[in-house]
C-alpha cells in the first residue's frame, strides 16, 4: 500500500468529534500516522487529545505516533488536551512522555493553553506534575497574565499563588 503524505481531513475531524474511529480506521486510510490533515493541520493524536479519547492515544502511541508533533504553529497534543480542560488525555500524554514544556511558535506552553481556557484542574495538575507557572512565552506573558487577560479571573489569582510558592521555595534553597 502505498503511504499518503496527509491524513484525510474527515478521519480527523470524526475523531476530534468524538465519532467512532479506530486506529484500523486511519491505517487502512494509507497514511502516515503522524502526518497532518491538510485543511485541519493535526495529526491523529492532536485529533484525540482534542476530544479526549485516551484510549485511541494510548493505541496511536503503540504503533508508533510521536507524542510531541506538532503543527504548523507548534501546537502539540499535549497543549490540545490543555485547551480543551481533558485531565485525562493531559495525565495520559504525560504518563506516555510528552512534553510538559512544549512550546508553540509563539512560546505557549500546556499550561499556558489551560489556564488560558480557564481549566483550573489541569492547571492544577500541570503545576503538580512540574510544569513551570514563570515560564515566559514571546510576548514576555506569563500563563496568570494570559489568563488574566482572557477574564479567566479565578484561574489567574490561584496561578499567581502558584508563583508566590515557587518564589519562596526558590529563595529557600
Amino acid at each position: 500500500m502505498t503511504m499518503n503524505n496527509s491524513i484525510p481531513d474527515d478521519i480527523l475531524i470524526a475523531i476530534a468529534s468524538g465519532d467512532d474511529v479506530s486506529l484500523d480506521d486511519i491505517t487502512d486510510a494509507g497514511v502516515d500516522i503522524n502526518s497532518l490533515g491538510n485543511r485541519v493541520g493535526r495529526t491523529p493524536m492532536m485529533a484525540a487529545a482534542f476530544a479526549g479519547r485516551c484510549s485511541l492515544i494510548k493505541n496511536l502511541v503503540e504503533n508508533g505516533a510521536t507524542l510531541d508533533r506538532g503543527n504548523e504553529y507548534g501546537v502539540t497534543s499535549l497543549h490540545e488536551a490543555a485547551a480543551m480542560g481533558h485531565e485525562g488525555s493531559v495525565k495520559t500524554l504525560l504518563e506516555l512522555g510528552a512534553n510538559i514544556e512544549a512550546e508553540t511558535k509563539f512560546g505557549n506552553t500546556p499550561l499556558m493553553m489551560a489556564a488560558a481556557h480557564g481549566h483550573r484542574q489541569v492547571v492544577e495538575m500541570l503545576l503538580e506534575l512540574g510544569a513551570n507557572v514563570n515560564h515566559c512565552d514571546k510576548s514576555g506573558a506569563t500563563a496568570q497574565m494570559i489568563a488574566e487577560e482572557k477574564g479567566e479571573n479565578e484561574v489567574a489569582e490561584w496561578l499567581g499563588l502558584a508563583a508566590d510558592s515557587d518564589a519562596s521555595h526558590s529563595s529557600e534553597e
